[in-house]
């Protein structure tokens, strides 16, 4: 698999060839191939929730996380990015293994839960983004050589 500084600026490269060329339906193609490649770890991280936290948390977790994709295919800036919302839930510190909540419901006396033990354990998030990193950049790569391949018109 080609380096990631090579495989950025080779993206950038065929999508802004792609665009000058008015190939849209060849840059949808790769756009749509990029967020395919990204879609299963979005699955992986609402299904996991239950590993990282207690299972009744997880449930008020999942019913409010928003995760979403972003692709960036210019030279100044190439990539994906996953990004998680939750309301007004604090994210970094359920991703860090903290979780913090009222105690059976009063809102003066809050309890803590932190990894490990405590029902916690960090990397909701990060871990299976991490798990599926090469497997993303490999669909990404092949992505990538099939639209060229028709492009180039073979």
């Amino acid at each position: 698999m080609p380096g990631l500084d090579y495989a950025a600026t080779e993206l950038e490269f065929i999508a802004r060839n792609l665009r000058q060329a008015g190939e849209d339906d060849l840059y949808r193609e790769l756009q749509q191939s990029i967020a395919g490649a990204v879609r299963p770890v979005l699955g992986e991280i609402r299904a996991g929730l239950g590993e990282y936290m207690p299972d009744r948390y997880a449930g008020v977790l999942a019913g409010g996380l928003r995760l979403t994709t972003s692709r960036r295919l210019s030279a100044a800036s190439t990539g994906v990015t996953v990004v998680a919302r939750a309301g007004t839930r604090k994210l970094r510190r359920l991703e860090s293994g903290v979780l913090e909540h009222p105690v059976f419901g009063d809102r003066k006396k809050w309890g803590r839960q932190v990894a490990p033990g405590g029902g916690m354990r960090a990397g909701f998030f990060t871990t299976p983004i991490r798990r599926s990193a090469a497997a993303i950049r490999q669909q990404i790569v092949d992505a990538m050589d099939r639209v060229a391949l028709k492009a180039s018109g073979k």
